[in-house]
């Protein structure tokens, strides 16, 4: 079984491609990337499309603004 950590810092999950946030629950794959331990659900539609914060990687309004 996989050791699972807490992210340190934000990326992207090697498995559904989907932002990892500080403090989320990863893993480290054979492949030297790393993975969310549980992927989330799929973006809503009324998101698919819009570009993401390249700080945090977040749809949307955000704090780095």
């Amino acid at each position: 079984m996989s050791t699972t950590f807490p992210a340190k810092y934000a990326g992207i999950c090697g498995t559904c491609s989907s932002p990892i946030n500080p403090g989320e629950e990863i893993t480290r794959t054979l492949k030297d990337d790393y993975t969310h331990v549980e992927c989330p659900e799929p973006e809503l539609d009324a998101l698919k499309g819009r570009p993401a914060c390249p700080s945090c990687w977040m749809v949307g309004p955000c704090d780095c603004d």
